[in-house]
């Protein structure tokens, strides 16, 4: 059995619904992980104050290369098309 088979047999059971969500659910709008101290990214950071100026560089970064590379989502305002998707998690 795989191990998604395994997450999804199993969800309902409590020893798996920990590992469920993160692995089968729908993402945050955004995730920063220290990976140095969490190598496997279970700790998501993104709404502790103490990482705000880390988002805020990143962010920064994210959207320079987004104009850079003429990324519709940053050069057209009207293009929302995947911040209303619908979701079939």
């Amino acid at each position: 059995m795989s191990r998604r088979a395994q997450l999804v047999d199993n969800r309902d059971r409590p020893e798996f619904a920990e590992a469920f969500r993160p692995a089968t659910g729908k993402r945050p709008a955004e995730e920063l992980y220290d990976l140095a101290s969490d190598p496997h990214s279970l700790r998501n950071l993104a709404g502790e104050a103490r990482c705000a100026p880390v988002r805020a560089r990143l962010s920064a970064q994210l959207r320079l290369w987004m104009l850079r590379t003429h990324d519709r989502r940053a050069t057209d305002p009207r293009t929302d098309f995947w911040d209303h998707v619908e979701y079939f998690g």
